[in-house]
């Protein structure tokens, strides 16, 4: 096999150990390893364990974490509408709220808490009056220009004009305009 280093490896255990010591190391039979203590699920000091599915309903008012939020473990809260995992799971239960967003389950909560008022968090803005000033931009663009373009078929499209290039033809602005450039793509 090209490019594969060829080098002897040192000696293990980082001992010294001479050249006919190395060729024994070969032949000596395997011992088996200590057994590997089993690993915990990481968890935090604080962190206590997830609802268990039995638990858990729908109606039931539950905290729980947003697959966006699972880094920064926010939580919110809400009544379960739908149960999407069949069973137990080590990061909780997955479930669908009433407005639903869908998370896992943290924690169980009282149902005045599930049943806050999503109106009253600071992403939502339902109550026109807390909104503050808009900077409308564009959109006032766009109004401006519906409102002129429905003045514009009303009345007959505002005041005739004559044709600068041959002073016979008579129309409104718009008429004009094309009539103009039909004389300078003749030529």
């Amino acid at each position: 096999m090209p490019g594969r280093n060829r080098q002897p490896r040192p000696p293990r255990g980082g001992a010294q150990q001479s050249s006919s010591s190395t060729s024994s190391q070969h032949t000596t039979p395997n011992r088996p390893r200590p057994p590997r203590p089993q690993r915990q699920p990481h968890r935090g000091p604080d962190e206590c364990p997830v609802p268990a599915y039995a638990a858990i309903k729908e109606g039931t008012a539950v905290s729980l974490v947003l697959k966006v939020d699972q880094p920064t473990g926010r939580q919110v809260q809400g009544i379960v509408a739908e149960l999407l995992t069949r069973g137990d799971h080590p990061r909780g239960v997955k479930v669908r709220l009433r407005d639903g967003r869908v998370g896992r389950v943290q924690r169980l909560v009282s149902d005045a808490e599930g049943e806050r008022d999503v109106r009253e968090n600071d992403e939502y803005f339902y109550d026109e009056s807390r909104v503050g000033g808009r900077d409308l931009g564009l959109f006032a663009q766009l109004e401006e220009a519906d409102r002129r373009y429905e003045a514009g078929r009303g009345g007959g499209g505002g005041e005739l004009v004559t044709c600068p290039v041959c002073g016979e033809f008579e129309g409104d602005e718009r008429a004009m305009a094309f009539h103009v450039e039909g004389h300078f793509a003749e030529a």
